[in-house]
């Protein structure tokens, strides 16, 4: 059985600053073990994993703002470095796939807190 690896939030933003692979590596790491068997051709089903664990992250009690909170970390964390559009433009023309992912392991970590 595979022991999937936990991140904080601060590390899985680090993600982000990585190069592609390195961010791939991150993810598989990161994943369990349904989720990765699933999840077999990371660069052609990156935006159905991002998809994916939003919805699953959403079916929980504040789920979704726990998702919206990590997109906010996120926008926070790129947007220090250089200057950005609004949040809601970021969103809209700015997010990437991997913005996505991890702020879906960003809530599903709050989540996991909140049940130990």
């Amino acid at each position: 059985m595979r022991k999937k690896k936990k991140m904080t939030e601060t590390e899985l933003l680090a993600v982000l600053d990585m190069s592609e692979d390195e961010q791939k590596q991150a993810i598989l790491d990161l994943l369990d073990e349904e989720t990765m068997e699933w999840f077999v051709d990371y660069d052609m089903h990156l935006a159905d994993l991002a998809f994916r664990l939003r919805d699953e992250v959403c079916k929980e009690i504040n789920g979704c703002e726990k998702y919206h909170n990590g997109l906010e970390a996120i926008y926070v964390h790129k947007c220090i470095k250089k200057q950005c559009r609004s949040f809601y433009a970021w969103l809209t023309y700015q997010l990437e796939k991997i913005d996505m992912v991890i702020a879906a392991l960003i809530a599903k970590d709050k989540e996991d807190e909140n049940h130990s």
